[in-house]
């Protein structure tokens, strides 16, 4: 097993994702790992096995897939039977034998969960960071930017094509490599578009 970027257990199985983006299970209990491509984050629980992809997606292997509409998902965590899903706008959803969300939970920025419990830190997001950007170019119909990564960390853009449009939009996530990581909009217009990055 080479190319190792990430780790998970289970109860009685063992996952890993690869720096290829896809996702290997093994052991006594291992979950399908069948559609587990274009990987950036993963989970474990007792049973369960999670996994974020890049489009901010998850797809969870039996006894709890996802729900069909989870999106713009930053991190997963996975308890006996349960997992849950932190969004970017600071709400969670929760699903198969989940105890319960507390109504009007929000401004959350961090999760964990553990055998038959869900924890989630709330606050006003982490502090912002002062980070240097390179290569920044923008052509007719792209957009770049190049910024310090580290390991652990996902990085994405999120855009606006008007300031008073009420949330920003994702794109792809991005894991960090320890390297400089160039982050894209391959279909910027060629009317104004305002972005941010973001990190998590």
């Amino acid at each position: 097993m080479s190319n190792v970027i990430a780790i998970a257990a289970g109860q009685n199985f063992t996952a890993v994702l690869k720096a290829n983006r896809t996702v290997t299970a093994w052991g006594l209990q291992a979950p399908s790992t069948l559609g587990m491509t274009n990987a950036v984050a993963l989970a474990a629980g007792d049973f369960p096995l999670v996994v974020l992809k890049a489009d901010g997606k998850v797809i969870a292997a039996a006894p709890t897939p996802a729900p069909p509409n989870l999106s713009n998902v930053v991190a997963v965590a996975a308890g006996r039977y349960h997992a849950l899903a932190l969004r970017s706008d600071g709400t969670v959803t929760n699903w198969s034998f989940s105890p319960a969300t507390p109504p009007g939970l929000t401004n959350i920025i961090a999760i964990a969960s553990g055998q038959n419990h869900c924890l989630a830190i709330l606050g006003d997001g982490p502090q912002p960071e002062v980070i240097s950007m390179t290569d920044l170019k923008r052509t007719f119909n792209s957009f770049r930017l190049t910024l310090p990564s580290d390991y652990g960390r996902l990085y994405w853009l999120e855009y606006k094509d008007s300031l008073s449009e009420p949330t920003w939009k994702n794109l792809p996530l991005n894991p960090g490599t320890g390297n400089p990581l160039t982050l894209t909009d391959p279909t910027a217009p060629s009317t104004t578009r305002f972005y941010r990055t973001r990190s998590w």
